[in-house]
């Protein structure tokens, strides 16, 4: 009996401390749990805050552009359109800059170091805007460096070449400084020359990621196929008002940049659609590879192909009202007016010109990918004929579009991975690594 009454009275002692245990360990619970509620509370609070400062910057940023020009002043014309042949034929003769490679013969010739080499880095002291240089200013290249995507630009540099007609090796040792015989590559390639890039901020999205940006030179469209290192002025469109706040990295206009008034904009348009149709063709030709990657570019190039007439921009005068345009002066680029590599740009000196070609085939980019947006029955006549799964269109495609982890060195200085892909990440790179990009 007595031994009994013990494990009686144990059990129930047993039992009290297990209930204590549990209400302790529940307190423990609800106290953690009002933690996670606070902090949950907090973070959602703050991204509220970030969210309504994001907004109030964009509208700040597209307050401070109220009376520029975007793709909203523009309407869509047609031009007539053959892409089963070169359409025109290139009527210009072989340009300066590319006779260092292309010898009578036709046969090509290795790059010799008299003809001026140029280190992979040329060094701008401005943004294309004349704004100072500043660590989140970066090299945006036309052609890109990216190995897999130089190839798919061969066309372009053909045509660039005009009646010469350089063959697949000839155009390849001009992208690549060696031909399929030769893998070791020099910087004689002209990827790496000065008039092969524009520095701007945010290139790596409203150039490459999500063309929003259409740079049009102000010069005809056969002075552009004949350029040698001439300067130039030339149209800025933004797609959108805060596009001219991301490019324009102090928030103000610089040294080498002024609004204008509608009077030039036909006649840079009307270029720019001799331009559209000359590189649509050349590149929707039917024995160019189709291209496949991550934006529409292959379904693009088939689809234009099929199309007797091109849509192309032409200014809308029921949206130009007082709408100013912004037009900014390249100096001449010294790097080939000197037959050297010049690949620093002067103190004071405007911007050294780009190739105003690859300006316009980078137009093109933004153009189309601003149909395949907005407008997409201007290209497919049906929006259900038309692939949707992709986030742009381009008719050229530029760094990261062909492969996941980038092979360009530009590239792979100003990017970090995330959940999303390879995106612009600026502040998780080193600032002086940033800065020395251009």
């Amino acid at each position: 009996a007595e031994a009994a009454a013990v494990r009686e009275w144990e059990e129930k002692e047993r039992a009290v401390r297990e209930r204590e245990d549990l209400a302790s360990r529940l307190a423990e619970v609800a106290a953690e749990t009002a933690v996670a509620a606070a902090n949950l509370e907090r973070v959602q609070k703050d991204a509220a805050e970030a969210a309504a400062e994001a907004q109030t910057k964009r509208a700040d940023e597209a307050e401070s552009w109220p009376n520029w020009a975007t793709f909203s002043a523009l309407k869509v014309g047609r031009k007539p359109f053959e892409a089963a042949k070169l359409h025109p034929e290139p009527s210009h003769d072989l340009p300066d800059l590319f006779k260092h490679v292309v010898s009578d013969d036709k046969n090509g010739t290795e790059p010799k170091e008299s003809a001026g080499r140029s280190s992979p880095g040329p060094t701008f002291l401005t943004d294309l805007l004349g704004n100072k240089r500043l660590p989140i200013h970066e090299r945006a290249h036309l052609i890109p460096e990216s190995d897999e995507c130089r190839k798919h630009w061969i066309p372009v540099i053909k045509w660039m070449c005009g009646r010469c007609e350089i063959s697949d090796k000839q155009a390849r040792m001009l992208l690549y400084g060696f031909t399929e015989d030769s893998k070791m590559e020099n910087h004689s390639n002209i990827t790496c020359r000065m008039w092969n890039y524009v520095a701007m901020a945010q290139q790596g999205y409203v150039f490459d990621t999500d063309p929003l940006v259409m740079l049009l030179p102000d010069l005809d469209w056969d002075l552009q196929l004949q350029w040698n290192g001439e300067e130039y002025g030339c149209y800025v469109f933004g797609r959108k008002a805060e596009v001219y706040g991301w490019i324009d990295a102090e928030r103000e206009a610089g040294s080498h940049m002024k609004s204008v008034t509608k009077e030039g904009v036909p006649k840079v348009l009307a270029t720019f659609s001799q331009a559209l149709v000359a590189l649509s063709a050349a590149l929707c030709h039917k024995e160019c590879p189709t291209v496949v990657e991550k934006k529409c570019c292959g379904p693009l190039r088939e689809q234009l192909a099929k199309l007797s007439t091109l849509p192309v921009p032409e200014l809308d005068p029921n949206q130009v009202g007082e709408l100013q345009f912004l037009r900014v002066s390249f100096g001449p680029c010294e790097e080939l007016l000197k037959g050297g590599a010049a690949a620093r740009q002067r103190e004071g000196a405007a911007h050294p010109a780009p190739h105003p070609v690859l300006l316009s085939a980078r137009a093109c980019n933004a153009w189309f990918n601003y149909l395949y947006q907005e407008h997409r029955n201007q290209i497919w006549e049906a929006d259900a004929a038309a692939p949707t799964h992709f986030a742009a269109a381009v008719l050229l495609p530029s760094c990261r579009d062909l492969c996941d982890i980038p092979d360009c060195d530009l590239c792979r200085k100003i990017i970090s991975r995330s959940d999303d892909g390879w995106m612009l990440n600026v502040e998780a790179t080193d600032r002086r690594q940033t800065s020395d990009l251009i």
